[in-house]
């Protein structure tokens, strides 16, 4: 199945994967707001997964085929790079953690929880779209209550689904499931379905989608502890993405649903230039490799030592993306089952 690309929110992966670095290596002050790009990274997987540019993007979800068809491309995309990253870390460093524990998600350590919760997500989400399938084609459900129901759900999943219920073992400890997060950029992507926002295809539209835009992007910065703290000095270690979670998802829902409806406006294409677009493109090898370059760095300020973990994140990236990334696809694109 072909399905429409939008750039732009490649370049929004590459703007949360820098934000991602620069909290890592405590650059531009901005400690902490890992927690928001992260959030940001959820609510995508949540958003495309409904395809919300296409129609029916269940329908592909309503058979045994389109199910494992589902499953095998993200097994190329996610598992192969983080078993390749996750060995050579391993093996380099000596760890003695347990290599079972990370290659079967039992356990994570770092960085590594995030995946974790990507890999849950994407083996419950048929379960989730046969359901939604069956709401819309038996129910009649038009696609905004879906996307009403699913921010309800979001809501009691984060308030309710708690590691006392539900937990990821990450770091060691009881991890929350954040499965909130992922339906609110579900509920996004059936928003934008609804067509309830075709407004902005007018040139006031437009203007206001990108004032939005922009408005969201500075509060992913200054929402930072060391700007919060300006303010007040209790804040000067108030996590915002880590503290306010689903406000951050919605946030990130928004950004994504105005630059996605709104593909000519300034700030759409800004995140269109090829070489911003190349870095979205790369962020899963950066976030994956850049959290075991850092010990191995050593310069005497937080913003060189982001240059370089990200200039060295990259590299790998694109070494891995143009010998392996590409043939993975090629295989991947050949499902078995797949009816031509």
């Amino acid at each position: 199945m072909k399905t429409e690309r939008y750039e732009q929110l490649d370049g929004l992966r590459a703007f949360a994967i820098c934000l991602v670095v620069a909290s890592h290596t405590l650059a531009f002050h901005l400690t902490g707001q890992g927690g928001l790009a992260v959030a940001f990274f959820f609510v995508l997987s949540g958003y495309l997964l409904v395809l919300p540019w296409k129609k029916d993007g269940e329908e592909r979800f309503c058979s045994l085929s389109g199910i494992l068809y589902f499953y095998w491309k993200r097994f190329f995309r996610l598992i192969p790079v983080y078993y390749a990253v996750y060995l050579a870390a391993h093996w380099l460093t000596d760890s003695t953690e347990s290599l079972a524990d990370h290659l079967l998600f039992l356990n994570c350590s770092g960085h590594l929880w995030f995946l974790q919760q990507e890999v849950l997500f994407y083996l419950l989400a048929p379960l989730f779209m046969l359901i939604l399938a069956l709401l819309k084609k038996k129910g009649k459900f038009p696609n905004l209550l879906l996307a009403v129901l699913l921010f309800i759900a979001a809501h009691f999943a984060q308030k309710y689904l708690r590691t006392n219920v539900f937990y990821l073992m990450g770091n060691g400890k009881k991890q929350n499931f954040r499965l909130g997060i992922f339906l609110m950029g579900m509920a996004f992507g059936y928003v934008q379905k609804s067509g309830i926002f075709s407004f902005i295809k007018s040139i006031p539209g437009k203007i206001a989608a990108d004032l939005v835009g922009i408005a969201l992007l500075a509060g992913s910065v200054f929402s930072s502890a060391y700007f919060l703290a300006k303010f007040n000095p209790e804040l000067s270690a108030y996590y915002v993405g880590w503290s306010k979670p689903l406000w951050c998802a919605f946030g990130s829902g928004l950004l994504l649903l105005v630059l996605s409806l709104n593909k000519d406006g300034y700030l759409s294409r800004f995140f269109r230039l090829p070489f911003i677009v190349y870095i979205g493109q790369m962020s899963y090898v950066i976030y994956l490799v850049h959290f075991f370059i850092i010990p191995r760095v050593s310069l005497p300020s937080a913003t060189k030592l982001f240059c370089a973990v990200f200039a060295a994140s990259l590299g790998i990236a694109a070494v891995w993306n143009e010998w392996f990334e590409k043939p993975l696809q090629k295989l991947a694109s050949r499902f078995p089952m797949r009816k031509k």
